[in-house]
């Protein structure tokens, strides 16, 4: 038995520590290809997923001129003539073997696969192996070369190779649909004018969306560095950090600034990862004494009638304000007798007369 060399191993090992750092499927198969030809010498490396009921095969081949679309419609017409294939299909073993291991240049010259889609590549012999065999996907990698060359050593290298092949190309898999998730979720979020802040275990920010910043700046007035939380907000975090056991008792932080109310809420991560994330939502602060100051109202009536245009109750209201519900229902027959209302709708809908920017929708 022909025994690889050690410059064979760490080319291999190479190869799959590059593989595992690719965040793309594209970029998946074009390292799957240019690391075939650097582990096994040949004119032509190829990789194939082959989809046998539904769904696009993609083929990708170095070098790049070897890929030809039409030559792949072709290849999909007279695959069931490549015996390597067929035969790894049939048994489930998907082992590297060579069309030399089943047909001689006579044999294999009179094929339709020879003359349509190898002939004009210039292929006279190609490695073949199937890394996964499923009836919804085929994952196939392989070496051609203009003559029969190919070696025990080769063929070696290849059984070695292929089988990290599949774990790879799910690894791969999974961080494309998860960037492709994140990605979703961060533009919904800005859609609903919302931002998020993906933070590390350390507490430092992985990731955050545009309205993020934008809030962050705005409310916090700190031009540090993008992967730093504002001093201020940090020390809020590691507070919520301790009790993370407890999500549903985060109260979260509220910042006011001019008008505006930015709520900020503290999801924990559960996991052992720690990667916690921050919500950022931004309102109008309707209880605003700039906002309600032509009502002519005392500072305490403005801090009440706030609290009902958000919808709370005098209870509620008075618990935020730390006095009893009686001293609320005063503070309301007071200052609807000076807006000259008798509900709560219709006092409401005073305070929503007053915004600053007509048209303006208040969230």
């Amino acid at each position: 038995m022909v025994r690889v060399s050690e410059r064979d191993l760490r080319v291999l090992i190479d190869i799959l520590r590059e593989g595992y750092a690719v965040q793309d499927l594209e970029g998946f198969r074009e390292h799957i290809v240019s690391g075939l030809r650097r582990l096994v010498p040949c004119d032509i490396a190829g990789y194939a997923e082959m989809r046998p009921n539904s769904g696009p095969s993609h083929y990708r081949f170095w070098p790049r001129e070897s890929s030809n679309p039409a030559r792949d419609r072709t290849w999909e017409h007279f695959k069931h003539e490549h015996l390597v294939l067929m035969n790894c299909v049939q048994t489930g073993n998907g082992g590297a073997r060579k069309i030399s291991d089943f047909l001689n240049l006579q044999q294999f010259h009179r094929l339709g696969l020879y003359n349509e889609v190898y002939r004009p590549m210039g292929v006279e012999d190609n490695l073949v192996a199937l890394p996964l065999i499923s009836p919804h996907l085929i994952l196939g990698v392989s070496v051609h070369r203009n003559r029969r060359t190919f070696t025990e050593r080769h063929h070696q290298l290849m059984d070695l190779f292929s089988p990290h092949v599949r774990p790879i190309y799910e690894h791969v898999k999974a961080v494309e649909e998860l960037r492709h998730d994140v990605r979703l979720v961060s533009e919904t979020m800005e859609h609903l004018g919302r931002g998020m802040v993906f933070l590390s275990d350390a507490g430092t920010i992985r990731m955050s969306t545009p309205t993020a910043l934008q809030c962050l700046a705005q409310y916090f007035g700190e031009s540090g560095s993008k992967a730093t939380l504002p001093e201020t907000l940090r020390r809020w975090v590691e507070q919520r950090d301790v009790s993370v056991g407890e999500p549903g008792k985060c109260e979260p932080l509220v910042v006011e600034r001019e008008g505006r109310r930015l709520n900020i809420r503290f999801l924990p991560d559960p996991s052992d990862l720690n990667q916690s994330v921050l919500l950022l939502e931004e309102e109008r602060t309707l209880q605003s004494a700039d906002v309600l100051k032509p009502l002519g109202l005392t500072a305490r009536e403005t801090q009440v009638l706030g609290w009902v245009a958000e919808g709370k109750t005098n209870p509620e209201i008075g618990i935020i304000l730390g006095v009893s519900t009686r001293t609320i229902d005063k503070h309301c027959e007071r200052l609807f007798r000076k807006l000259g209302v008798e509900s709560r709708t219709a006092a409401v809908r005073v305070v929503l007369s007053l915004r600053t920017k007509p048209g303006e929708c208040v969230r």
